[in-house]
């Protein structure tokens, strides 16, 4: 800061790495970007854990606004002067006292009380419409919201049963006439859709953008339930299992994984975020997700964080001052990766619940969009082979390489399920899926 802190330009930042992981750990906990990956890896008693102990490793650090702190440090004296020197009548006062025939006693009180009334009336007036512009938006909130239920219900039945624990295999699951309508929606995303998946089977789901086939993983994983229908995981309904059982037993890699405001290294290990990970196991994570060369690359490597929470704070008075610039330059700078690197993060956090976890059923939703061609052949290669015995169902638009594996490919169309079957099976119907593969065949086919 250069001078006094009211006229002149300053710069502030936090480097207390404390209250910036307390400030993480508020957004991964808060922000809705992360909705899916907190439910889905079960943080919440992680972010909570860890942030009591950046807290008491704070200590009594003040906290506050620097404008309030920089005041707190202020002589007794000079608070009592800056005070008075925002009430106007103060210089009523001063004059006053400088010249006692300008206004009378009666006329000073008169003044004052008229004063007083009028800054409490702007005052509240100021609170309340504040208040009411708060209280407008929650009502537009609740009208918007009213008719959605949003709620998931926790099951009490564990997941896996203490029986199949010694030995786990896959999972067998039943969609039985699921329709599906997302809240506040009145198209459905699923009509009437049925199948089964046998243990240790690998299944491909394909069709085309807003077919279905997201929708079909979001009630899996019970990020909604259906509108209608049933769903069975070995035999019982989904939602008669315990929530977090059913997302502990799952590795779900989507499409879009946002990156956590952690280190890379928390990026990783947060795949089983309630163990102790070992470093071998992260680094073993990393290679078979690919993201281990763009790890080397980072100057702090696993301990980078590559989207710190911003603190910096620039005020300038007149002229941008450089000098003030120069001091914060670089200061908390998101590092930038590509879509295929963010994946690659993604797939080795991945990797790393099932190299560790208990998990028997693999989701692996388009989660290669960002990567070349070869990239996806041995992210999926990969994949398939670290899934064996375990239930596995992949979606992707470029499934040639995958569905001649598949034991089971089901096709949607227009959120219903108009074929299933094995590749051979399906060609030969000349339907729906042969379609779709045709045109992916004909882009390797010369005129």
């Amino acid at each position: 800061m250069k001078g006094s802190f009211y006229s002149m330009s300053y710069a502030t930042f936090c480097n207390n790495p404390y209250f910036t992981r307390m400030a993480g750990l508020n957004n991964l906990a808060f922000d809705e970007t992360f909705l899916e990956d907190r439910l889905g890896y079960d943080l919440g008693s992680y972010i909570t854990d860890e942030f009591k102990k950046s807290r008491n490793l704070l200590g009594d650090t003040c906290t506050d606004f620097v404008s309030n702190q920089w005041l707190a440090s202020q002589s007794i004296y000079f608070n009592s002067v800056l005070s008075l020197s925002r009430d106007s009548l103060s210089f009523l006062a001063l004059r006053v006292l400088w010249d006692h025939n300008s206004i009378s006693l009666g006329e000073f009180i008169t003044i004052q009380q008229l004063y007083l009334s009028i800054r409490r009336l702007s005052s509240s007036v100021f609170w309340r419409m504040t208040k009411m512009h708060d209280h407008l938006h929650t009502i537009q909130r609740i009208y918007t919201r009213r008719n959605i239920q949003r709620k998931v219900e926790d099951g009490s039945t564990a997941y896996p049963p203490q029986s199949d624990k010694v030995n786990l295999g896959g999972a067998k699951i039943e969609f039985r006439n699921i329709t599906f309508k997302y809240p506040g929606t009145d198209k459905d995303a699923l009509t009437n859709v049925s199948f089964k998946i046998e243990p240790g089977q690998v299944v491909v789901i394909v069709g085309v953008n807003g077919s279905g086939k997201s929708s079909a993983i979001k009630l899996l994983t019970r990020l909604y339930d259906p509108t209608s229908g049933e769903i069975l995981l070995d035999g019982l309904p989904l939602p008669s299992y315990r929530l977090s059982d059913i997302r502990r037993s799952m590795a779900v890699l989507r499409q879009n994984h946002p990156v956590f405001p952690l280190s890379l290294r928390e990026n990783v290990s947060l795949g089983l975020p309630d163990r102790n990970v070992s470093e071998e196991n992260i680094e073993e994570a990393m290679r078979q997700g690919g993201s281990e060369t763009f790890v080397r690359k980072q100057s702090q490597g696993l301990e980078t964080i590559l989207h710190p929470e911003r603190t910096v704070k620039l005020r300038v008075v007149s002229e941008p001052d450089a000098e003030l610039k120069a001091v914060i330059d670089g200061k908390e700078q998101w590092i930038d990766i590509s879509g295929g690197e963010s994946q690659r993060l993604a797939a080795s956090r991945t990797f790393l619940r099932l190299l560790g976890g208990d998990i028997r059923l693999l989701v692996a939703d388009e989660p290669t969009s960002a990567l070349d061609p070869v990239g996806e052949y041995q992210l999926f290669s990969k994949l398939r082979k670290h899934c064996s015995g375990k239930t596995a169902i992949f979606i992707t638009h470029r499934f040639g390489h995958l569905t001649k594996h598949a034991d089971l490919i089901l096709c949607l169309k227009d959120g219903c399920l108009v074929e299933q079957g094995n590749h051979e099976e399906l060609i030969a119907l000349d339907g729906e899926y042969k379609r779709l593969y045709d045109v992916q065949a004909s882009a390797f086919i010369s005129d």
